[in-house]
């Protein structure tokens, strides 16, 4: 499935000082482990966009602080870690060699392109990080800290981001194929390992990290040969759609048109969004995604652009729709509704947050595939938190 790269621009990100007051209070105290304590803390938090600055500590505590194998893990295999330590014992350096050694000959073919591809396509996310794509280091380290961050030079005062360089990512991949072989590689797992990279406190703990999004929030099941939780994803986006108003209406146009949900849904969820959608959007979904401890706010906002981009898809013939869908939703001149506009995102995150249903109640959902994607069991009617 291939990926194409973010755009590399990123609105100017600078902290604001209520929020950092807010998110610091949160990482003095701990964020829970329960599931129950999650939600309250997703919906205190949900108002309160995250500090650039301060979301590599956030990422790694909010990873940490979610139980290891919260999804079982592929079978016959160890439980995912955390930047804590978790249940993987083995060193980084063993996982490194391990993965290469596990790797067969076409999955370190399409590591090596994905890694040429998705680093520069990170520097978006690097730019975030540092508060502004065209902040400027001063002084002899200025290229070297820019080449180090992907081509963004960070903004004074700025933490240090970790080095987002080929090399450094291929690790991190080796070293989940080494702790996972049976899921190994998959396109698309690259792009999503350099947006942890980037906002991770360490390479170490960037691996620890991705480790725990595989393994503790379903993502695992989704690469793994076969794609065995893709049917349950796209269906979770396809009632999600169905909720909103004019959702099974745009559905079942598209479909007419020969767009099914899964031409172009399959793409945004098998990169965790990073497919053309802009870093801002994409590190706002994941800071919910992190804070909930379920993929639940990815699915939505596949949902909720769907249903936003709904007036610019009625009744516009296969050509149109799909070019839409693929690239004219994140440009603002083709009447995007994803994009780095702070009013586009708010609208985007709101309308996410507003879809609220019972699945018997919402006409021509799919039934439930598998159970909840949080933690694998469950299953049936009821509400959707």
């Amino acid at each position: 499935m291939p990926a194409a790269p973010p755009a590399a621009r990123a609105a100017p990100s600078r902290d604001d000082p209520a929020a950092v007051k807010v998110w610091s209070a949160a990482l003095t105290s701990g964020f829970p482990r329960r599931a129950s304590g999650r939600v309250a803390g997703y919906r205190r938090f949900a108002a309160t966009p995250l500090p650039p600055s301060l979301r590599p500590s956030v990422w790694a505590s909010l990873l940490s602080a979610l139980p290891p194998g919260a999804v079982p893990p592929p079978p016959g295999e160890a439980r995912g870690g955390t930047p804590g330590g978790g249940r993987e014992k083995r060193s980084y350096a063993a996982l490194v060699a391990a993965g290469a050694a596990a790797l067969d000959a076409d999955a370190t073919h399409t590591v090596e392109a994905d890694v040429r591809r998705a680093v520069p396509g990170a520097a978006g996310y690097v730019a975030v990080r540092v508060g502004s794509a065209a902040a400027t280091a001063t002084g002899a380290a200025a290229p070297a800290a820019a080449a180090a961050n992907g081509g963004a030079a960070p903004a004074a005062g700025a933490p240090a981001p970790t080095p987002l360089t080929q090399d450094a990512l291929r690790r991190v991949l080796h070293a989940y194929a080494g702790h996972a072989p049976s899921v190994g590689y998959c396109q698309g797992m690259g792009d999503m390992a350099a947006v942890v990279l980037s906002q991770a406190p360490s390479e170490a703990a960037a691996a620890a990290m991705f480790r725990t999004l595989m393994d503790g929030y379903g993502f695992a099941e989704l690469f793994a040969p076969g794609f065995p939780a893709i049917g349950r994803w796209l269906g979770d986006v396809d009632t999600a759609t169905r909720a909103g108003a004019g959702g099974s209406a745009l559905l079942d146009g598209l479909a007419a048109e020969g767009v099914p949900l899964e031409m172009v849904a399959d793409k945004w969820l098998l990169s965790g969004l990073t497919y053309t959608w802009p870093p801002p959007v994409v590190l706002r979904v994941w800071d919910a995604v992190l804070l909930r401890g379920t993929p639940k706010p990815l699915t939505r906002a596949a949902a909720a652009a769907l249903l936003l981009a709904a007036p610019r898809l009625t009744g516009r013939p296969f050509e149109e729709a799909v070019g839409y869908l693929q690239r004219g939703i994140v440009v603002p001149a083709s009447g995007g509704v994803v994009t780095d506009d702070p009013p586009a995102v708010a609208a985007l995150l709101k309308t996410a947050g507003g879809l609220k249903w019972k699945r018997a109640a919402v006409p021509g959902a799919p039934p439930r595939r598998g159970g909840c994607l949080a933690c694998g069991v469950g299953g049936g009617a009821g509400d959707v938190p």
